[in-house]
């Protein structure tokens, strides 16, 4: 009937996405759920959009399926699936997050009906997914400790898998608090859970992330090393929101070694990723490097343009920058004082900050 031929069909997207072909699953998901319209009951193709919303979040690109999920969780609250209302519950509250909501209340609702049903590892998902928000929402101490129990419980389930996918994410939120030590220790972690087994995430992403902490850490020729290594990588898979991420850390390492030009490419690329997937700290981060390109061009004007757009769609984005990022402006900021009057700064930052993407990357244009 349809609805075993939609479940194997799902499955079939699903080994899509393990193997690391992100971009071809989504695709392929998309098309179940418009041709199951009209042949499959309302539950089967919620069940459908949990995969999708999965896949999304992960990209982190959930903005266009909230609307989905929201539907999604209608259906399955006046079902007896005890299993997939949590975890519906769980990519709601992640989508959300991205959106700059506070969350935790959703996450804490849905670890309750994890633990319900004994089901450690939704447990353990949803407990991580709950510390990441704590800390975007600036509960940084409490953040951290329960994305580390989060962390240890899938590694008491044996999911080394899931654990490195968590490790490689317990170091970024680190070397976001400076911990570059700790970082390193949580990332090679990651890398160590699964050394031996056909993994295509992990790996790339860990990398990605040690890129990350080198640039922080003002290790600028390793940090691009590793960046020039995955972006290719993560740009097969389709991970769009790590291709943007390495795009604009590997422009900063150049700018670092002065190869300004370069540098304000990938930064542009990045900036137009995140803008694609709605994503507005993304956005702002770009909007720093592109203020931090500015000032090595010595443009003062457009430097001050792009910090203000940066405060604005930080604003949206809510949560706090990271320690490097903080460091980042107040230097930027330092260097406009020594170019621009008071008056002056406060012009262009109001004007930068009704600018939205398209037009910062025009005015990026010719860095």
């Amino acid at each position: 009937d349809f609805e075993t031929a939609l479940s194997i069909a799902s499955a079939m997207g699903w080994f899509w996405w393990m193997q690391g072909h992100w971009r071809e699953a989504m695709q392929w998901f998309e098309r179940l759920y418009e041709a199951s319209a009209g042949h499959a009951s309302e539950t089967a193709r919620a069940l459908l959009v949990t995969r999708v919303a999965c896949i999304e979040v992960m990209r982190a690109k959930p903005a266009g399926v909230r609307p989905m999920i929201e539907r999604a969780l209608s259906v399955l609250g006046e079902t007896d699936d005890s299993w997939e209302l949590p975890w519906a519950m769980t990519l709601s509250a992640d989508a959300a997050t991205y959106a700059g909501e506070d969350t935790a209340s959703m996450f804490e609702q849905s670890c309750e009906l994890f633990s319900a049903i004994g089901d450690e590892w939704g447990m353990a998902y949803t407990t991580f997914s709950l510390g990441t928000a704590l800390i975007q929402m600036g509960e940084r101490e409490r953040g951290e400790k329960v994305a580390r129990e989060a962390l240890v419980a899938l590694e008491v389930t044996g999911d080394s898998w899931c654990a490195g996918w968590f490790s490689f994410g317990t170091g970024h939120l680190m070397a976001n608090q400076g911990r570059f030590e700790d970082a390193r220790f949580w990332i090679n972690h990651s890398l160590d859970l699964v050394d031996g087994i056909n993994d295509v995430w992990i790996t790339p992403h860990a990398h990605c992330r040690l890129g990350v902490v080198a640039v922080m850490s003002e290790e600028p020729e390793e940090a691009v090393d590793r960046l020039e290594r995955v972006l290719p990588e993560l740009q097969q898979m389709g991970d769009e929101n790590c291709t943007a991420m390495s795009s604009n850390y590997l422009g900063e390492a150049l700018v670092h070694l002065g190869e300004t030009k370069r540098a304000a490419t990938l930064i542009r690329a990045g900036l137009a990723g995140y803008d694609e997937l709605q994503n507005p700290g993304g956005i702002a981060l770009s909007m720093r490097r592109l203020a931090e390109v500015a000032m090595e061009s010595e443009d003062a004007e457009r430097a001050a343009a792009f910090l203000g757009a940066s405060g604005t769609y930080m604003d949206r984005a809510g949560g706090r920058i990271s320690q490097h990022d903080e460091q980042l402006v107040a230097r930027i900021e330092t260097l406009l004082k020594s170019r621009l009057t008071a008056g002056e700064i406060a012009e262009f930052v109001a004007r930068g900050s009704r600018m939205d993407p398209a037009q910062a990357l025009e005015l990026a244009a010719t860095l």
